[in-house]
């Protein structure tokens, strides 16, 4: 049984951990060309590095985001010489996105920022027992859980006791 304690460290530990991805989600990076790219504009740039045959639609849905909200980053990245906007030979409406050099160099320091973030983390876990991994993936989903509950109830805020405590 978890104790009141065990639980406040965890929580915490998690707080801090969201916090501080939120951090690194706020400041933005140069990569040397003189203008900086916020995390969105990165995002935006690993979809269209990693799946260059979807269309914007498709980007908006894998980010999450509006249609609208892709249309305004492509354009304020194609002013920043990232991306260019190429439309489809089948159907001229279709519309995908190309990087740029300067795209395929954000791109690539994207992906290898995350190896050697995923290396390190591997390398931070790799002792750690499989069943106590598997204890903290279920701990992580409970969280995600109480999280979009958390989200339900702000969406629903006249209806959110009954959305939290299920009554």
């Amino acid at each position: 049984m978890t104790s009141p304690k065990s639980f406040s460290e965890l929580t915490d530990s998690l707080i801090r951990i969201i916090h501080q991805a939120v951090a690194i989600e706020k400041k933005p990076v140069d990569l040397g060309y003189g203008d900086v790219l916020s995390a969105s504009e990165i995002h935006l740039i690993d979809i269209a590095g990693r799946f260059p045959k979807e269309k914007l639609s498709e980007i908006a849905s894998l980010l999450s985001i509006t249609k609208g909200a892709v249309t305004q980053m492509v354009q304020k990245l194609e002013e920043k010489g990232y991306v260019c906007r190429v439309r489809s030979n089948e159907n001229r409406k279709t519309v995908y996105l190309d990087l740029t050099p300067k795209g395929r160099k954000a791109f690539l320091w994207h992906t290898d920022l995350h190896t050697r973030l995923y290396t390190e983390f591997f390398r931070e876990i790799s002792d750690i027992p499989e069943e106590q991994i598997h204890g903290a993936i279920s701990i992580l989903q409970c969280y995600e859980k109480v999280i979009q509950r958390s989200i339900d109830i702000r969406e629903n805020s006249s209806n959110s006791e009954s959305l939290f405590f299920g009554t």
